[in-house]
């Protein structure tokens, strides 16, 4: 069942950590040392089990055992990694019970009866085990909470969609809520908001930087070797690993190149980032033919001239005198979204009202994208307010049974791949154009870096064709009368980069052909950001599908993606949902 509130979800993080578990039962009577279809690693978590807690452990003692398997063969236990594994999969537990496991894990290996070690000799090298944990420091309740204070701010400062441009603390501000979170959870010390609204509390520093090691660490690919000798991936980690708020570093995009560059003071490496992060020459976005210019020159009149073409005119007519002519389905798009527009202004008397409400700029100024942005045979649009599918695919990737589902962000629109109905693109918007430093546009901004690599992971995961090299996926940022264009990319080795691609601003008057100039300025972006979308949603549709011959087409170097780190363990920023009951989307 679904707790009340997130001191109640506290609570019973704690206490779950109390109950058995299923994984770990009691082997038949003298079954001891006989031989199982089982791996070594499982049947040593079996045995360390039983013979340290004498039967079935807690979940709490499950995670204990594992930490000891997992350095089976070459010991070195360590009290601050000790607590971060425990602490990644419990943050909730009480310190007292993380330094009672240690203290009992470390008197199993300090004793000098061999016998007791009979059940894992072979499994385990008993031996360092033993002397290692002799040599082990003891650990109590005040210790564990020490090991879980934020460590000193890296060099690293936050890029302006991730954090305050003149703090290194997270900024202040509320989010936008969630109306089907629980009305008590503000008051909880771990309430339902993003985690720039809050500080985070040192357990949750610990969580974040524990995930971010691990997510590093698991990587299987090829690094990035820059021509100095250093290790791309490795600088960054360095640069990140003690930052002490989220930033999309931690979910490997980096959004600031600029910032980045700083990093590497050799001259070579400075040279081979800029092609690859600045340059981008072999990156450019695709270009308008010139019977499409022409089509849109077509429409460079005064508000009075584009009403009187409207009322005398079909879409058709338009473009009739060309002797190029571009498209029908471009001809038919251009014609709708610029009448409608002129319709949006004229019913305000051809200028943006004062300080409108986020509905009226996203339905009704921007409304035109729900049009521009779909096509029937290749990509659906659906408008916001969305829950995003890539985002709770990732938040509940592994989820065991007995965890709580989590619905994805929240969005307010999606461009979804028809065929194989999978997300390219996501839009998040706010009602003004405040600048890039003001709480709502670092939020966003952070969400967006996750939204296109959620997208782009799981488009990977679905894949049966190599397509790190080509694969991108598309976020748009709406304030107010500004739209921001980001495609992202993968780089070499881990990390991913959200790329701008420009903003384009609507007019906030609309009195003249200056005010029609900007009007289409906007709208040659969106259509030159709609045909790399539906060039891309036909190519996912084909890495998606398999060779009919039944063969492989996956080459054998392909990497495993580093994973995003999941809000919701941190700062919980959407709703929970009943596992017992199937959720509808809020459309």
């Amino acid at each position: 069942m679904i707790q009340d509130d997130e001191d109640n979800a506290s609570e019973a993080s704690h206490e779950d950590a109390e109950e058995p578990i299923d994984e770990y039962v009691e082997e038949p009577a003298g079954a001891t040392n006989a031989p199982m279809d089982v791996s070594e690693e499982a049947q040593l978590s079996r045995r360390l089990a039983r013979t340290v807690y004498r039967g079935r452990p807690s979940k709490l003692r499950a995670r204990v055992v594992a930490y000891i398997v997992q350095m089976r063969e070459a010991p070195a236990p360590n009290v601050d990694d000790y607590i971060a594994f425990v602490r990644a999969a419990y943050p909730s537990v009480k310190a007292s019970a993380v330094a009672k496991e240690w203290e009992t894990i470390k008197q199993f290996f300090s004793g000098d009866d061999q016998e007791q070690y009979s059940a894992i000799a072979g499994l385990a090298n008993v031996p360092e085990l033993v002397a290692a944990f002799k040599v082990a420091p003891t650990l109590d309740a005040q210790m564990v909470e020490i090991a879980c204070m934020p460590p000193p701010v890296a060099a690293l400062r936050p890029t302006s969609s991730s954090s305050s441009a003149s703090s290194g603390r997270a900024p202040r501000g509320r989010s936008r809520s969630n109306s089907n979170s629980n009305s008590n959870s503000n008051s909880s010390s771990n309430s339902n908001s993003n985690s720039s609204a809050k500080h985070l509390s040192p357990t949750q520093v610990a969580l974040m930087q524990a995930l971010f090691k691990v997510n590093f660490d698991q990587f299987q690919g090829k690094e990035w070797l820059l021509p100095s000798g250093a290790i791309f991936d490795c600088v960054l980690y360095e640069a990140i690993k003690d930052v002490q708020y989220e930033c999309p570093l931690h979910s490997f995009v980096l959004e600031n190149p600029t910032a980045v560059l700083g990093l590497f003071p050799d001259a070579r490496d400075q040279d081979e980032l800029k092609k690859v992060l600045v340059d981008r020459a072999d990156e450019k976005l695709p270009v308008l033919s010139s019977a499409e210019k022409a089509l849109l020159e077509i429409y460079n009149k005064d508000p009075e001239e584009l009403e009187e073409l409207f009322a005398e005119k079909g879409w058709r007519a338009v473009g009739a005198s060309l002797a190029e002519k571009p498209s029908a389905d471009f001809q038919r798009l251009v014609y709708e979204c610029v009448q409608q527009l002129l319709k949006v202004y004229r019913g305000e008397r051809m200028a943006i009202p004062q300080a409108p409400h986020e509905s009226w700029m996203v339905n009704r100024l921007w409304g035109f994208l729900a049009d521009a942005l779909h096509s029937p045979q290749l990509v659906e649009f659906q408008p916001g307010e969305y829950h995003s599918q890539a985002s709770m695919h990732r938040r509940n990737l592994g989820r065991p049974r007995d965890v709580r589902q989590f619905v994805g962000h929240k969005v307010d629109g999606v461009a979804i791949a028809a065929i194989k109905k999978l997300e390219l693109l996501v839009i998040e918007a706010a009602k003004k154009d405040e600048g890039p430093n003001v709480t709502k546009a670092l939020d966003d901004g952070m969400k967006l870096c996750k939204l296109t690599k959620d997208m782009h992971d799981l488009i990977r995961g679905k894949a049966k064709h190599n397509v790190r090299e080509h694969l991108v996926t598309f976020g748009i940022q709406i304030s107010g009368e500004t739209a921001t264009f980001f495609i992202l990319r993968q780089r070499r080795g881990r990390f991913y980069q959200l790329c701008r691609e420009g903003s384009e601003t609507l007019p906030s008057v609309w009195a003249d052909q200056v005010g029609t100039q900007c009007v289409l300025e906007v709208l040659m972006k969106v259509l030159i950001i709609r045909k790399t979308l539906l060039s891309m949603a036909k190519d996912v549709a084909a890495c998606t599908i398999g060779s009919i011959d039944g063969s492989d087409p996956l080459d054998s170097d392909v990497d495993w993606v580093p994973a995003t780190i999941t809000s919701p363990q941190l700062i919980p920023s959407s709703p929970p949902l009943s596992t017992g009951q199937p959720h509808k989307l809020q459309l």
